[in-house]
């Protein structure tokens, strides 16, 4: 972090040294307080003597402490107002010229980095020229990614859970198993953005709470939790979407008449497909961490599955009709009465 001391010495005092690295700290301070005073009188020498506190107070972790330093500050009483003022614009134009020398350092290495993978995720090459494809830097290497890849791999990580108890992970870098720094995040977000890709409002709630996964998960716990269950219910087998829905056929047989009965021929994926929606109610109503929102889901499972015993009564039956062919023999047709109306 020394270019950021320089920076501060050189916007602050182009003559004497306010500081220095052979820590010292006491000697510059003597310096200034006693041999010159007078003369940095004139050239108001508090605002430098503050920013050598900060320094030599907050060196080793400059980047977390300067804007609390600043803040405290500005909000310190025994400060006056023009020295304040000095404060602000001095701080503003240490961290532009600090701001500018970053940008230009890392774009300087972004150029210089060799690129490590350049397929997506399912092996296929990708084009850096292609407008739905982004090029990462980290750890000093750029990595291709497509914008698809990268919306899964944050959706992945943000609705991770284990027996529907969600608990975010951090969005990580496939490739190397390193986490994607916030400054990566943004990049990827306001990329998606621009290509004018959905954003969807997972990502975009993780967004608005900074990449912060404490408060991601604390304020959208509930949002988690049902995508979270639609991802699990929409990767579930045909067998075991099926089974499912049989189960709540079996639990609701028991408060309406006439019963559902899915004969054993009848397809299993168009059950499958049907019961989706209540399956994912089911679980909501069972497994949601607010009392109110299971409550929610379970008025509205039942308001839906009512609807749906009231139109489809007879959903599932196999039937089988005799008929005369051609040489007027009688011969047997079976069919399933697969039609089926939702609200």
């Amino acid at each position: 972090m020394n270019s950021f001391y320089y920076i501060i010495q050189k916007i602050l005092n182009n003559k004497s040294v306010i500081y220095d690295f052979t820590e010292n700290y006491q000697t510059n301070m003597e310096i200034i307080f006693n041999d010159e005073l007078d003369k940095y009188e004139k050239e108001r020498p508090l605002v430098k003597v503050l920013f050598s506190i900060y320094i030599h107070r907050f060196k080793p972790s400059i980047h977390i402490k300067k804007i609390q330093f600043i803040w405290n500050l500005l909000n310190n009483v025994f400060n006056n107002p023009n020295i304040k003022n000095e404060l602000i614009q001095k701080f503003n134009k240490i961290q532009r010229v600090y701001f500018a020398f970053s940008k230009l350092a890392y774009i300087y290495k972004f150029k210089k980095a060799k690129c490590q993978i350049t397929t997506d995720l399912y092996f296929n090459t990708i084009n850096i020229n292609d407008p739905n494809v982004i090029q990462i830097y980290q750890n000093n290497m750029t990595y291709l990614f497509t914008i698809n890849d990268l919306i899964h791999l944050l959706k992945v990580a943000l609705t991770n859970s284990s027996h529907f108890f969600v608990k975010p992970l951090e969005c990580k870098n496939p490739y190397n198993n390193m986490p994607f720094s916030n400054q990566i995040l943004y990049n990827i977000y306001f990329f998606i953005k621009q290509t004018q890709t959905e954003i969807p409002e997972l990502i975009h709630q993780f967004f608005i709470e900074e990449f912060d996964l404490t408060c991601f998960l604390h304020n959208n716990q509930q949002l988690i939790q049902t995508i979270s269950i639609k991802e699990y219910v929409s990767n579930l087998s045909t067998i075991k979407l099926y089974e499912y829905g049989i189960h709540i056929f079996n639990k609701f047989n028991k408060l309406f008449h006439p019963e559902i009965t899915i004969h054993t021929d009848f397809p299993k994926k168009k059950v499958a497909d049907v019961m989706k929606p209540f399956i994912v109610l089911y679980f909501l109503s069972n497994y949601a961490s607010n009392y109110f929102n299971k409550n929610q889901a379970t008025k509205e499972l039942h308001l839906k599955i009512t609807l749906f015993y009231k139109y489809n009564p007879f959903f599932g039956r196999k039937y089988i009709k005799i008929i005369n062919n051609e040489l007027n023999k009688p011969i047997k047709r079976v069919y399933f009465n697969d039609s089926c109306y939702v609200e």
